[in-house]
């Protein structure tokens, strides 16, 4: 993957270009910060959101990631540099179907990254981010089959 970021929606909103299941990349991973981008993607498919309006680029991307995971999309966060291929997602309570098939094909691109998976992300009473994670090296795709796609692990 050469992208920054991929996300994977839960709705269908034509006029949005948003289909429940559909991966969008975006950024390339050599450049900008993974906020710039999900501001950038937050401004052209949820203008309506207005926490997004007040986010900028010093906030951390997985404070933007929670309201993504809020609107059920799933995030994964490229962090690869030219000796070391890693990254994390962020899930929502839900998985739609068509985004487990599509987290099923996405995961064979990462079988060679190490991968944390973040699930019930929120922000606590002081603003600190809260969620449980899970750290997978080696085959993520069955990871993912066993504990988020074939079961509930991590969801309502």
């Amino acid at each position: 993957m050469n992208e920054k970021i991929a996300i994977i929606y839960n709705e269908d909103n034509k006029e949005k270009d948003i289909y429940d299941g559909k991966i969008e990349k975006i950024g390339n991973k050599e450049e900008g910060n993974h906020i710039d981008f999900l501001l950038e993607l937050a401004e052209k498919k949820y203008p309506e959101v207005e926490i997004f309006k007040k986010l900028n680029y010093r906030h951390r991307p997985e404070v933007a990631g929670i309201f993504f995971n809020n609107l059920g999309d799933i995030l994964f966060f490229n962090l690869s540099s030219t000796k070391y291929k890693a990254g994390f997602f962020m899930m929502p309570d839900e998985i739609t179907e068509k985004q487990k098939e599509t987290l099923r094909t996405f995961a064979e691109e990462l079988e060679d990254f190490n991968i944390t998976i973040i699930s019930k992300m929120q922000l606590d009473n002081d603003g600190l981010l809260q969620g449980n994670e899970d750290r997978v090296s080696g085959n993520v795709k069955e990871y993912l089959e066993n504990n988020y796609i074939g079961n509930s692990k991590g969801l309502n």
